[in-house]
């Protein structure tokens, strides 16, 4: 968002497209608010991870009141926007609570991705790592609020039965993450799905476009959206 001229200028671009970004929302002002109703293109989808005091202890003082600003902004022009949830051992019950949905419809919300927690780099908190039970619980809150909330609810660890990665056979995924200097740390392939693997096939070689997010000052991932090619053996 503190680029919010390319953002716009990409929406003027290619109007055919949809775009969205990840962000805390902070930036979101009035002068912004009316370029994305004049491009109708930009959907944000606001993090936010909880009420008032998780959120700022997640991401520091006075952010949750500038995210309520955010979203009043965007609901007085009948902007669409959603929210990004990471729950947490310190945060679950609140954000798998029927008055946290509420809020979030009753500030004007359309949609809410979930995401679980996840140490990772050298400042990570193992502790916030939900347990087996939160996990199950938040699994069955989201589905219920689907059923009787208008919100779309995206569980970006559990949903993965509705679009056919209920297994890792079915799966094909690459998930590089790179330090700040961008020296790749690990590397994940998951084996190619059942549906399209041939054991007359020599090699099999991916091709990768990346979606680049940085998660703190010292870890960026990058995620990629494999295709994959065949050499066929002899």
């Amino acid at each position: 968002m503190v680029r919010k001229k390319d953002i716009i200028r990409l929406c003027e671009d290619h109007p055919d497209c949809v775009f969205s970004a990840f962000t805390n929302g902070t930036l979101i002002d009035e002068a912004f608010a009316e370029e994305m109703l004049r491009v109708k293109n930009f959907v944000p989808a606001i993090s936010i991870e909880g009420f008032e005091e998780a959120t700022d202890s997640r991401r520091g003082g006075g952010t949750y009141r500038k995210i309520i600003r955010a979203m009043n902004i965007l609901k007085e022009r009948k902007l669409p926007f959603g929210i990004s949830c990471c729950y947490t051992s310190a945060n679950a019950e609140v954000i798998g609570s029927e008055a946290y949905f509420d809020q979030m419809i009753e500030m004007g919300a359309k949609f809410a991705w979930f995401f679980t927690y996840m140490p990772v780099g050298k400042a990570a908190v193992p502790e916030l790592m939900v347990t087996a039970e939160q996990r199950e619980m938040m699994y069955h809150k989201i589905r219920e609020y689907r059923q009787t909330k208008p919100l779309f609810t995206i569980d970006f660890w559990n949903d993965g039965e509705y679009v056919g990665a209920a297994s890792p056979e079915d799966v094909l995924t690459a998930i590089l993450m790179l330090t700040g200097t961008w020296n790749p740390v690990h590397l994940s392939i998951i084996r190619i799905p059942t549906s399209v693997r041939n054991p007359c096939w020599k090699h099999a070689a991916l091709l990768c476009s990346w979606d680049i997010m940085t998660i703190s000052p010292g870890m960026t991932i990058c995620c990629a959206h494999v295709r994959y090619w065949t050499i066929r053996g002899d």
